[in-house]
């Protein structure tokens, strides 16, 4: 069953004291990319193709969606995600092997991939600016893993 949840609904929060500003600042080191209708998501594949020299990420890549809509797929369980909200959250935390889920767009998306290293000198220039993006993290991986039936 699908369930239309979109980046203001139960499934991603308010933004907790993050601003229109402080998503400027956040993917402002982000690379976008386009995805066609119905395709596979993985933001791993693409950047170890892209980057493959690249050591100072180590993988860790938080994905925002900066426009279209994408369904969250497990075995049991189906959700969309629309325009603002993030994934690959699991992965970014805890690298590329914690996977939790697949992304699939429903139509063409553009994909705004955060380096995790961009970040990290992000955050010695704006140190509140970590809390606040680590917080909204926490609170959307929470109410995802409530989704997905894993808490």
């Amino acid at each position: 069953k699908e369930t239309g949840l979109g980046s203001s609904g139960m499934l991603e929060p308010p933004c907790l004291d993050l601003t229109p500003e402080d998503w400027k600042l956040i993917t402002k080191g982000a690379r976008t990319i386009k995805y066609s209708p119905n395709q596979f998501i993985d933001p791993h594949q693409k950047i170890i193709t892209d980057y493959s020299d690249n050591e100072t990420s180590k993988g860790r890549f938080l994905c925002r969606l900066v426009s279209g809509s994408c369904s969250v797929k497990t075995s049991s369980h189906t959700f969309t995600i629309t325009e603002g909200a993030i994934f690959n959250e699991n992965s970014f935390l805890n690298g590329p092997s914690a996977k939790l889920y697949d992304i699939v767009t429903n139509e063409t998306s553009f994909v705004a991939l955060i380096d995790g290293y961009y970040l990290n000198v992000l955050f010695q220039h704006f140190p509140a600016l970590a809390g606040k993006l680590y917080m909204y993290i926490a609170t959307v991986m929470c109410s995802r893993l409530n989704m997905l039936g894993y808490i």
